[in-house]
C-alpha cells in the first residue's frame, strides 16, 4: 500500500494535466494590405463529441460588438465545417471527434479618427503599434473562465524592430505556460514602437512599456511607481506578482487620462502634456490598488452595484496611500478629499438609489464617476467613524484586513458581513446608514477625522454644474427628456422632444457654457448654448485648517 499510494497519486496529477485544453496562438501582422490586419491562428483538439463552440470577442467597458474586429473566419482539419449560431458571439465547429484544429481569423481595427479615451476598450491597430485586450484578441473554445489551459503563443510574423509586451510576458517572440481562460481575456497586449524597462521592487520584476513623447523621462515614471507598488505592497502584507507590467501609451486628445487594472498588469492612456503629478500619481496609486479590492476581495453582487465598494474605497485608498507614501503632503491630501467631496454632493445623480446606477452605470459620464466619489464619501466617513470610537486604535484599514481573510477562508463577502464587522468595530448606526446611503441614495453623513486634527467639517454653499435635464438623454439621436423649467438649459431654448445629435461639455466646470447641437425640426441643426449653473445652492461639507 505505501508503494500504490504515490504511484495513485501521480496518475491523478497525470489525468489532471492531460485534462487542461492546449490553445496555441500565432500572429502574423499583414503589412501588404491597404489597412493593418493582424493575421491570428489557433490551433487546438477538438471536443471528443465531434461538436466544439466557438466564442468571439463581446464586449469591454463601454464598448460592444467587439466581434466586428473579426473578418475571414475558418476552421481546418478533421473534415471540420463552421456553422453559424443565434447570434454573432458564437459559432459551432462539427469536426471528427478529438480532430486535430485549426482556427484562422483576421482583426482589423473598426473605428477611425484620433485615438482618445473610450477607444482603449476597443483596441488599436496601426501600422506602428497595436494595442488590444484579450476581449477584443481572442478567438477562442467556450469555456469557462475558471479553466485552466495550457498556452503558447507566438509573435514571430510581427515585424522584427517591433517590441513585445503583455500581461503574460515582455521582449520574447514566443511564450507558454498556463493560466485560467478569463485571465488571458482580462489580459491586454501591445506591440510597436515600445520603449521597455525591467526594475526589481521587493525582489520581484516590475516591467515598463512606454511609447511616445513625454514631458518627463522614463526613469521619473519608473521611480514612482516602483514606490507606489512597494508601499501597496506593504500594506497589505503582499509581496506581490511574480510578473507585473503598467504600460503608457499616448492619447491624441488633451487634458485626459485613463487607466485599467488588468491581469498582472495596468495600463494607462494619457494626453503627452499630462506631468507626473497627482493626477498621473492617483492613476497608478488607483489601479495598483484594484490587486486587492476588486480581484483578491470583492463584494458578492452583480458587478454594477458593487462599485461603490470597488470603486470607491479604492479612490479613497488611492490618495490615503499617496499621502502615507510621502507622495503628496496633507495639504494636498485634503484638497483631493474635498475635491471627492465637491463631486459627490453636487453630481446629478447623488441621490439615485443603487439600483439606479445598477442599470444606467454606462449611460453617461455622471453615472460612471458617482460610485468613485460616492464610495469614498462613504469611506472617509467610515474610516473617521471607526477612528473616532476606538480612539485611534483602529481604522478601515482593519476592516479591510478583516474582509480580506474571511474571504481567503471561503467566505461570502456580502454587505451584511461588511455591516456585521463595522458594527463590531463600533460603528453602532452602521446599518442605518448603510440603508440610507447606499442603497436608497440618501447623503453620506459628515464626520471629523482624528487622523487630521488641524482640520474641521463646514459646509458650504455652492451652484453646481448642471446639465438642467436628464443626462440619460446624452446620446447621439437620443430625444432630450427631463428638462428642468426655469433652468438654464429651459431659458436658452431646450425642450424635451428634441433630438440631440451633438455636444461640447466640461463635466463639472461652470465656467465654460455648454453647447449642444439639437434638430431643428426643419432638417438642420439648431445651436443651443447656456451656463450650467444650477439656480438653487447646495451644501457641501469641506474639511478647513483650523485657524
Amino acid at each position: 500500500m505505501k508503494l500504490l499510494l504515490p504511484m495513485l497519486l501521480a496518475a491523478c496529477c497525470t489525468l489532471t494535466a492531460a485534462a487542461q485544453p492546449q490553445w496555441s496562438y500565432s500572429f502574423r501582422m499583414d503589412t501588404a494590405g491597404t489597412k493593418p490586419t493582424l493575421e491570428v491562428a489557433l490551433s487546438f483538439k477538438g471536443h471528443a463529441s465531434g461538436r466544439t463552440e466557438l466564442l468571439l470577442p463581446d464586449a469591454w467597458g463601454s464598448e460592444h460588438e467587439l466581434y466586428r474586429f473579426v473578418s475571414a473566419l475558418e476552421v481546418q482539419g478533421g473534415g471540420a465545417r463552421l456553422e453559424a449560431r443565434k447570434d454573432s458571439l458564437h459559432r459551432l465547429v462539427r469536426h471528427r471527434p478529438g480532430a486535430d484544429l485549426t482556427v484562422r481569423y483576421r482583426l482589423q481595427q473598426d473605428w477611425s479618427g484620433p485615438y482618445e479615451n473610450g477607444k482603449h476598450f476597443r483596441g488599436v491597430l496601426r501600422w506602428n503599434w497595436i494595442r488590444l485586450s484579450g476581449y477584443t484578441l481572442f478567438v477562442r473554445p467556450a469555456t469557462p473562465d475558471d479553466q485552466t489551459v495550457r498556452l503558447q503563443l507566438s509573435w514571430k510574423g510581427l515585424p522584427a524592430r517591433w517590441t513585445i509586451a503583455n500581461s503574460l510576458h515582455c521582449g520574447s517572440r514566443a511564450w507558454q505556460g498556463r493560466l485560467r481562460a478569463g485571465d488571458l481575456e482580462n489580459s491586454f497586449f501591445v506591440a510597436g514602437d515600445f520603449r521597455l524597462h525591467e526594475m526589481t521592487v521587493d525582489g520581484r520584476p516590475l516591467r515598463f512599456a512606454i511609447r511616445g513623447d513625454w514631458n518627463f523621462p522614463d526613469a521619473e515614471l519608473l521611480r514612482r511607481a516602483a514606490r507606489i507598488i512597494s508601499a501597496e505592497r506593504a500594506f497589505w502584507k503582499d509581496q506581490g506578482e511574480p510578473y507585473y507590467l503598467v504600460a503608457l501609451a499616448p492619447t491624441d486628445g488633451r487634458a485626459s487620462i485613463a487607466g485599467n487594472s488588468m491581469f498582472q498588469s495596468f495600463l494607462i492612456d494619457m494626453s503627452p502634456e499630462v506631468p507626473v503629478d497627482v493626477s498621473l500619481l492617483s492613476i497608478l496609486a488607483h489601479e495598483y490598488f484594484h490587486r486587492w479590492i476588486g480581484i483578491d476581495l470583492t463584494l458578492v453582487g452583480p458587478e454594477n452595484d458593487q462599485k461603490w465598494f470597488s470603486e470607491g474605497f479604492t479612490e479613497y485608498y488611492t490618495f490615503k496611500m499617496l499621502w502615507r507614501t510621502g507622495l503628496i503632503d496633507t495639504t494636498e491630501y485634503v484638497t483631493q478629499l474635498n475635491r471627492l467631496f465637491h463631486a459627490y454632493h453636487t453630481s446629478p445623480l447623488a441621490r439615485e438609489p443603487r439600483s439606479f446606477l445598477s442599470a444606467h452605470y454606462w449611460d453617461n459620464p455622471y453615472s460612471q464617476r458617482l460610485p468613485y466619489v460616492k464610495g469614498a464619501s462613504f469611506a472617509y466617513w467610515l474610516d473617521a467613524t471607526i477612528s473616532s470610537a476606538s480612539g485611534g486604535r483602529q481604522s478601515l484599514d482593519d476592516l479591510l484586513f478583516s474582509l480580506r481573510a474571511a474571504f481567503r477562508a471561503g467566505k461570502d463577502i456580502n454587505d451584511s458581513l461588511l455591516v456585521q464587522t463595522a458594527q463590531a468595530m463600533g460603528v453602532a448606526d452602521m446599518r442605518d446608514v448603510f440603508q440610507k446611503t447606499i442603497v436608497d441614495g440618501g447623503p453620506v453623513p459628515s464626520a471629523e477625522h482624528p487622523a487630521l486634527g488641524g482640520y474641521r467639517i463646514s459646509t458650504e454653499t455652492v451652484h453646481p454644474f448642471t446639465l438642467g435635464f436628464q443626462t440619460g438623454s446624452l446620446r447621439k439621436g437620443g430625444s432630450v427628456e427631463g428638462v428642468v423649467a426655469e433652468s438654464a438649459a429651459w431659458q436658452a431654448g431646450l425642450r424635451n422632444g428634441m433630438v440631440l445629435q451633438g455636444w461640447s461639455i466640461t463635466n463639472n466646470d461652470t465656467s465654460r457654457p455648454v453647447t449642444l447641437k439639437v434638430e431643428d425640426g426643419k432638417g438642420g441643426l439648431q445651436t443651443i448654448s447656456y451656463v450650467p449653473k444650477a439656480a438653487v445652492g447646495i451644501p457641501v461639507p469641506q474639511l478647513k485648517a483650523v485657524r
